[in-house]
């Protein structure tokens, strides 16, 4: 599984310098799990603003600072792929780590020694192809991740470990409490991949599904006649994954969710997670 690193190792030659500089997260699951990630986060323990202007004159890119002080983010925008650049949060990268959502995203490979930092078992779990969380207070601090868990098995194929799916279900009231547009993108992205339909049925008995869509719930107990054995609610969640099979049959999804969140709501991915969508 390490030796799937030599992209970083390569990537890494580009940088002005590496001590204290550090590929986290997803990044790391991806190219640990044979994927090529999107983009590529970095965690930096010195000077992250002044790293990332260097590296945006190494490569000819862009750069332009997002988020608030405590989840600064600086992204520098290259021909050939983006990087989102951070301080570390805490004392050491173990520390930060310990914040993050699953196991398999707390991971970090030290580029300037070449060793993967897993202070949580995440690379255990990648290879039991599992998701399971950091701690149980990740949702609380914030409840996007409540969807990340299905969005990120269903890119994966993974299957949410059982302690993860109970607090998964004693957290759902909280689904709804993140802003609109962040909400909108996780479910277009979890809509994107090809096995949405699958994580939806456990999605829907978490009260996951039931928080974000109220409406849903509306139409459970609600029978349609002696030519329906099903009531309305199953019904929706049947036409959702008979519309995902369809849309799989003409290959317009990808399993490994290429569309990217300024992708036009024209792409083909986009439109076969909006009809998706529609199918609720």
């Amino acid at each position: 599984m390490k030796a799937r690193l030599s992209r970083f190792r390569k990537i890494s030659l580009l940088f002005p310098y590496t001590n204290g500089v550090y590929f986290v997260g997803g990044a790391v699951r991806d190219e640990l799990a044979g994927r090529t990630p999107i983009d590529y986060d970095l965690a930096v323990s010195d000077r992250p603003h002044d790293f990332a202007g260097k590296l945006a004159l190494a490569t000819n890119g862009s750069m332009v600072t997002l988020g608030k002080k405590e989840t600064l983010i600086i992204r520098v925008l290259t021909r050939e792929r983006d990087y989102d650049i951070s301080p570390i949060y805490g004392t050491t990268i173990e520390a930060d780590l310990l914040k993050r959502d699953f196991t398999i995203n707390a991971l970090a490979y030290d580029i300037s020694s070449g060793r993967i930092i897993d202070p949580c078992g995440g690379l255990t779990d990648l290879r039991k192809k599992s998701i399971r969380m950091v701690s149980g207070e990740v949702f609380a601090s914030d409840p996007l991740r409540l969807i990340r868990a299905f969005r990120i098995g269903a890119q994966l194929n993974f299957q949410i470990e059982p302690q993860t799916d109970i607090r998964l279900s004693e957290m759902a009231h909280l689904a709804p409490n993140p802003a609109g547009e962040r909400i909108r993108e996780e479910l277009l992205r979890l809509f994107r991949t090809t096995r949405a339909g699958h994580y939806l049925v456990p999605m829907a008995r978490s009260g996951i599904l039931s928080a974000l869509f109220p409406e849903l719930q509306r139409l459970k107990g609600c029978f349609q006649g002696k030519h329906h054995d099903k009531d309305a609610f199953d019904h929706s969640i049947d036409t959702f994954v008979q519309l995902e099979s369809l849309h799989n049959q003409k290959k317009l999804s990808e399993p490994d969710d290429p569309a990217t969140p300024d992708q036009p709501l024209s792409s083909e991915t986009n439109r076969g997670a909006l009809l998706k969508c529609a199918a609720l």
